[in-house]
Protein backbone atom coordinates (compact mmCIF):
# COMPACT_ATOMS: atom_id res chain seq x y z
CA UNK A 1 0.00 0.00 0.00
CA UNK A 2 2.11 3.40 -0.96
CA UNK A 3 -0.15 6.58 0.12
CA UNK A 4 0.90 9.87 -1.70
CA UNK A 5 0.15 13.27 0.09
CA UNK A 6 -0.12 16.50 -1.50
CA UNK A 7 0.68 18.01 1.46
CA UNK A 8 2.62 18.11 4.88
CA UNK A 9 0.48 15.79 7.49
CA UNK A 10 0.73 14.50 10.92
CA UNK A 11 -0.56 10.98 11.53
CA UNK A 12 -1.68 8.68 13.91
CA UNK A 13 -1.95 5.13 13.66
CA UNK A 14 -4.48 2.53 15.59
CA UNK A 15 -4.64 -1.04 15.26
CA UNK A 16 -8.22 -2.61 16.24
CA UNK A 17 -9.74 -5.91 15.64
CA UNK A 18 -7.38 -6.36 12.92
CA UNK A 19 -7.72 -3.79 10.97
CA UNK A 20 -5.57 -0.42 10.43
CA UNK A 21 -6.58 2.87 11.46
CA UNK A 22 -4.94 5.83 9.97
CA UNK A 23 -5.80 9.27 11.17
CA UNK A 24 -4.17 12.86 9.06
CA UNK A 25 -4.59 16.17 10.42
CA UNK A 26 -2.49 19.61 9.58
CA UNK A 27 0.58 20.27 12.46
CA UNK A 28 -2.16 23.42 13.14
CA UNK A 29 -4.61 21.54 14.06
CA UNK A 30 -3.13 19.05 16.12
CA UNK A 31 -0.41 21.38 17.86
CA UNK A 32 -1.26 24.80 18.94
CA UNK A 33 2.53 25.61 19.33
CA UNK A 34 5.21 24.62 16.38
CA UNK A 35 8.60 25.64 15.91
CA UNK A 36 11.24 24.90 13.36
CA UNK A 37 14.75 24.38 14.27
CA UNK A 38 17.49 24.19 11.17
CA UNK A 39 20.71 22.39 12.03
CA UNK A 40 22.39 23.51 9.31
CA UNK A 41 25.17 21.18 7.05
CA UNK A 42 24.99 17.75 8.30
CA UNK A 43 28.48 16.85 8.62
CA UNK A 44 29.51 14.09 10.79
CA UNK A 45 31.99 15.80 13.23
CA UNK A 46 28.99 18.69 13.73
CA UNK A 47 26.00 17.27 15.53
CA UNK A 48 26.16 19.53 18.15
CA UNK A 49 23.16 21.17 16.63
CA UNK A 50 21.59 18.36 16.86
CA UNK A 51 22.17 17.81 20.91
CA UNK A 52 20.95 21.11 21.31
CA UNK A 53 17.90 21.16 19.78
CA UNK A 54 17.23 17.25 21.49
CA UNK A 55 17.61 19.51 24.74
CA UNK A 56 15.30 22.11 23.71
CA UNK A 57 12.53 19.64 22.68
CA UNK A 58 12.49 17.67 26.10
CA UNK A 59 12.52 21.30 27.68
CA UNK A 60 9.94 22.97 26.18
CA UNK A 61 7.84 19.27 26.03
CA UNK A 62 6.04 20.29 29.26
CA UNK A 63 4.82 23.44 27.50
CA UNK A 64 3.27 21.19 24.85
CA UNK A 65 5.56 22.74 22.00
CA UNK A 66 5.88 20.84 18.98
CA UNK A 67 9.68 20.78 17.82
CA UNK A 68 10.70 20.49 14.06
CA UNK A 69 13.66 19.31 12.80
CA UNK A 70 15.39 20.35 9.16
CA UNK A 71 17.04 17.61 9.26
CA UNK A 72 17.79 14.08 11.62
CA UNK A 73 20.70 12.50 10.09
CA UNK A 74 23.95 13.97 8.23
CA UNK A 75 21.85 14.62 4.58
CA UNK A 76 21.35 18.25 4.67
CA UNK A 77 18.45 19.35 2.65
CA UNK A 78 18.32 22.62 0.60
CA UNK A 79 16.80 25.80 2.14
CA UNK A 80 14.34 25.70 -0.37
CA UNK A 81 13.13 22.52 0.84
CA UNK A 82 13.43 23.67 4.73
CA UNK A 83 11.58 27.01 4.06
CA UNK A 84 8.57 24.58 2.17
CA UNK A 85 8.50 22.72 5.38
CA UNK A 86 8.41 25.50 7.49
CA UNK A 87 5.70 26.48 5.94
CA UNK A 88 4.07 23.66 5.51
CA UNK A 89 3.60 23.13 9.34
CA UNK A 90 3.19 27.02 10.04
CA UNK A 91 5.83 27.43 12.22
CA UNK A 92 5.46 30.22 14.59
CA UNK A 93 9.21 30.51 15.13
CA UNK A 94 12.46 29.47 13.82
CA UNK A 95 15.41 28.78 15.64
CA UNK A 96 18.73 28.12 12.93
CA UNK A 97 21.79 26.40 15.01
CA UNK A 98 25.08 26.57 12.69
CA UNK A 99 28.34 25.55 12.83
CA UNK A 100 30.64 28.20 11.73
CA UNK A 101 34.33 27.32 11.51
CA UNK A 102 36.47 30.78 12.01
CA UNK A 103 40.31 31.47 10.77
CA UNK A 104 40.67 33.51 13.85
CA UNK A 105 40.81 32.08 17.57
CA UNK A 106 39.58 35.28 18.55
CA UNK A 107 36.47 34.78 16.65
CA UNK A 108 35.15 31.80 18.64
CA UNK A 109 31.83 32.47 20.65
CA UNK A 110 28.51 33.03 19.70
CA UNK A 111 27.04 34.90 16.63
CA UNK A 112 23.98 36.00 15.62
CA UNK A 113 22.23 36.83 12.69
CA UNK A 114 18.80 37.73 11.18
CA UNK A 115 16.62 39.63 8.38
CA UNK A 116 15.39 42.82 9.93
CA UNK A 117 13.18 43.21 6.78
CA UNK A 118 10.89 40.42 8.18
CA UNK A 119 8.40 42.60 10.41
CA UNK A 120 5.31 41.51 12.52
CA UNK A 121 4.01 43.02 15.65
CA UNK A 122 4.73 41.92 18.69
CA UNK A 123 7.43 39.46 17.74
CA UNK A 124 9.43 40.14 14.64
CA UNK A 125 13.02 39.00 14.04
CA UNK A 126 14.26 42.01 16.06
CA UNK A 127 12.51 41.09 18.73
CA UNK A 128 13.19 37.31 18.35
CA UNK A 129 17.03 38.39 17.85
CA UNK A 130 16.88 40.02 21.30
CA UNK A 131 15.33 37.81 23.14
CA UNK A 132 17.81 35.36 22.23
CA UNK A 133 20.92 37.34 23.31
CA UNK A 134 19.37 38.19 26.30
CA UNK A 135 18.65 34.89 27.38
CA UNK A 136 21.57 33.05 25.66
CA UNK A 137 24.15 34.95 26.86
CA UNK A 138 22.46 35.05 30.55
CA UNK A 139 22.09 30.97 30.55
CA UNK A 140 25.69 30.47 29.23
CA UNK A 141 28.06 33.56 30.11
CA UNK A 142 29.32 33.08 26.93
CA UNK A 143 30.67 36.42 24.97
CA UNK A 144 29.03 37.34 21.79
CA UNK A 145 31.21 37.45 19.07
CA UNK A 146 29.01 39.73 16.18
CA UNK A 147 25.52 40.77 15.60
CA UNK A 148 24.50 40.94 11.77
CA UNK A 149 21.37 42.24 10.18
CA UNK A 150 20.71 40.23 7.28
CA UNK A 151 20.54 42.93 4.02
CA UNK A 152 18.32 41.20 1.30
CA UNK A 153 19.22 40.78 -1.94
CA UNK A 154 17.42 43.37 -3.86
CA UNK A 155 16.57 41.01 -7.03
CA UNK A 156 14.58 39.11 -4.89
CA UNK A 157 16.85 35.67 -5.44
CA UNK A 158 18.22 35.61 -2.35
CA UNK A 159 19.10 31.85 -0.99
CA UNK A 160 19.51 32.95 2.49
CA UNK A 161 17.28 30.86 4.53
CA UNK A 162 16.86 34.01 6.77
CA UNK A 163 15.67 35.95 3.73
CA UNK A 164 13.26 32.57 2.30
CA UNK A 165 11.06 32.30 5.72
CA UNK A 166 8.08 33.67 6.61
CA UNK A 167 7.95 33.87 10.50
CA UNK A 168 9.95 34.92 13.18
CA UNK A 169 13.46 33.20 12.67
CA UNK A 170 17.13 33.74 13.88
CA UNK A 171 20.37 32.18 13.27
CA UNK A 172 22.83 31.16 16.14
CA UNK A 173 26.31 30.42 15.13
CA UNK A 174 28.61 28.72 17.07
CA UNK A 175 32.10 29.51 15.75
CA UNK A 176 34.68 27.55 16.39
CA UNK A 177 38.75 27.16 15.04
CA UNK A 178 39.52 23.62 15.07
CA UNK A 179 38.77 20.40 15.86
CA UNK A 180 39.61 20.52 19.34
CA UNK A 181 37.32 23.40 19.71
CA UNK A 182 34.78 21.14 18.43
CA UNK A 183 35.85 18.44 21.38
CA UNK A 184 35.65 20.79 23.67
CA UNK A 185 32.63 22.27 22.95
CA UNK A 186 30.77 18.66 22.73
CA UNK A 187 32.44 17.61 26.12
CA UNK A 188 31.05 20.48 27.63
CA UNK A 189 27.82 19.34 28.40
CA UNK A 190 26.59 21.92 30.73
CA UNK A 191 27.66 24.87 27.95
CA UNK A 192 25.28 23.27 25.58
CA UNK A 193 22.55 22.65 27.94
CA UNK A 194 22.74 25.98 29.21
CA UNK A 195 22.68 26.82 25.58
CA UNK A 196 19.71 24.67 24.94
CA UNK A 197 17.94 26.80 27.93
CA UNK A 198 18.62 30.26 27.02
CA UNK A 199 17.07 29.05 23.65
CA UNK A 200 14.26 27.25 25.34
CA UNK A 201 13.51 30.79 28.10
CA UNK A 202 13.24 32.93 24.29
CA UNK A 203 10.63 30.54 22.89
CA UNK A 204 8.60 30.23 25.98
CA UNK A 205 8.68 34.06 26.37
CA UNK A 206 7.82 34.51 22.40
CA UNK A 207 4.92 32.64 22.99
CA UNK A 208 3.78 34.45 26.31
CA UNK A 209 4.36 37.82 23.86
CA UNK A 210 1.87 36.32 21.10
CA UNK A 211 -0.43 34.88 24.12
CA UNK A 212 -1.01 38.13 25.33
CA UNK A 213 -2.36 39.21 22.00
Amino acid sequence: LTLTMNDYFECDVLFKNKCLFLKFTSPQEKYKKRIMIDLGTGKKNEDIPIQVANQIRDLLEDDKVKVYYSRLDEITPGNESVSAFTKAVNADMMILIHMNRVENPEETGIAFEYNPEYFIPFLGNTELTELLIENVTKATGKKIINITALVPDQTGTDENLLAMVTCPATLIQINYYDSEDIEQIMEDTSYLNNLAQGIADTVQTGYSILGAQ
